[in-house]
């Protein structure tokens, strides 16, 4: 089944479940036509099954949801986007939004009948755990971002202040490179690539690294912010019933939604604007983990 190989143990076995599922039962269009199909049955009891095109209104069941979600908590980022992806699609376009002479209305009766009240709850609850994960991660890199770039500064600061490279330094390299200098040879300074006397080496794998998990944690806060709010907005009683008791344990209920909110506002003011936003980031860029 479907919903053993989303908790199956090899993550790229769940990850691959998840990726085909966003390409197919969980695709806006069969979302919709899922739902739509549902109505249908609903309307016609005598009449058995939906049609062929509309298969996935019989798939697209409570232990299909469940196991999906349950995977939105995944350690690993990319299944764990996959997954909020599923789920904010799911939300989003399940109930027939397209449908004639309505903006979703009764799409919305739809969804409230396929989650019920305790899939929605859950639902709501580990959207906004994973959210409040991403945005402590986020923060935790862009401090680590910033750091290194102060590091930066203050090294080509220094080397400024020297006049360039140390002398060890400058001998250092050219004893890497195999010419003369440092040994009594003619000292040149070497010039790979254009770079001028002084400046620092290009950035290497780490910075790369360090911008791909940002990458991927900015967009897997926004897929699970998505699939929050619309949530809330056609389930307004999942906000009423969302509480700390469901994220965190405990507490007042009422301000876990907007503690997560303040702290995702607390990101872009933090950032100052700097216009790196990771052009590559990929954030929003369908529900397949990139792929």
């Amino acid at each position: 089944r479907v919903a053993a190989r989303i908790r199956h143990g090899d993550p790229r076995v769940r990850h691959g479940a998840l990726a085909a599922l966003s390409s197919t039962l969980f695709d806006p269009s069969s979302l919709s036509r899922a739902a739509s199909s549902k109505k249908r049955k609903d309307k016609k009891k005598g009449k058995v099954g939906a049609s062929a095109g509309d298969s996935s209104a019989s798939v697209v069941d409570e232990t299909l949801l469940r196991a999906v979600s349950e995977r939105i908590m995944d350690d690993d980022v990319p299944i764990a986007t996959c997954a909020a992806g599923c789920a904010g699609n799911f939300l989003s376009f399940y109930g027939g939004r397209d449908e004639v002479g309505g903006s979703g209305g009764g799409g919305d009766e739809a969804l409230e009948e396929m989650l019920g009240v305790g899939l929605g709850d859950a639902m709501a609850a580990v959207l906004l755990r994973r959210a409040e994960k991403e945005c402590g991660e986020v923060r935790r890199l862009m401090d680590e971002r910033r750091r290194r770039r102060e590091a930066a500064a203050l090294r080509k600061a220094d080397e400024s202040s020297t006049g360039g490279e140390t002398p060890q330094l400058r001998d250092a390299d050219a004893e890497m490179d195999g010419s003369p200098a440092g040994k009594g040879g003619k000292k040149k300074k070497k010039k790979k690539g254009g770079a001028a006397a002084g400046t620092a080496p290009p950035s290497g794998g780490g910075d790369d690294r360090l911008s791909r998990s940002l990458a991927q944690s900015r967009s897997l806060l926004a897929l699970c912010l998505g699939a929050l709010c619309s949530l809330i907005e056609r389930c307004p009683s999942c906000l009423d019933r969302l509480s700390d008791d469901a994220t965190s344990g405990g507490g007042r209920g009422d301000n876990a939604l907007l503690r997560c909110l303040l702290g995702v506002l607390s990101l872009g003011a933090d950032e100052g604007g700097d216009g790196e936003c990771d052009a590559n980031d990929g954030a929003g860029k369908g529900v397949d983990g990139g792929e």
